[in-house]
C-alpha cells in the first residue's frame, strides 16, 4: 500500500512492478482525496499481453500528440484489467 499525492491512480512504474514481480499479489494506492485503488492478480494473471498492449497504447497516444501518454494509457489499460486476469477497483469516501 502506498500514497499518490497525485490523486490518481497507479504510475506506469507502480503497474510495472506489480506485474513483474510474483511476490505482489494485491497493490493498493490511497489519494489524498480519499480514493482508494486496488488492483489484485487472478490465477489468469497475463503480466507480458498487458505490458505489450500498454506499450502499444503508449505509442498510440504519442501518435495522437498527448504529452502525458503514459498516464492515459495506463487508464485506458486498467478499463479493461479483467481481460488480463487482472482485477482493478476504485473506492472512495
Amino acid at each position: 500500500m502506498h500514497n499518490h499525492p497525485s490523486t490518481g491512480t497507479f504510475s506506469a512504474t507502480d503497474i510495472k512492478t506489480f506485474l513483474l514481480n510474483d511476490a505482489i499479489f494485491i497493490m493498493t494506492a490511497v489519494g489524498n482525496d480519499g480514493f482508494v485503488y486496488s488492483i489484485q492478480k487472478t490465477n489468469k494473471v497475463d503480466a507480458y499481453s498487458f505490458l505489450s498492449d500498454y506499450f502499444n497504447e503508449v505509442e498510440h497516444y504519442k501518435e495522437l500528440g498527448y504529452y502525458n501518454d503514459a498516464t492515459l494509457a495506463i487508464r485506458q489499460m486498467l478499463k479493461n484489467a479483467s481481460k488480463y486476469g487482472l482485477i482493478y477497483m476504485k473506492g472512495g469516501m
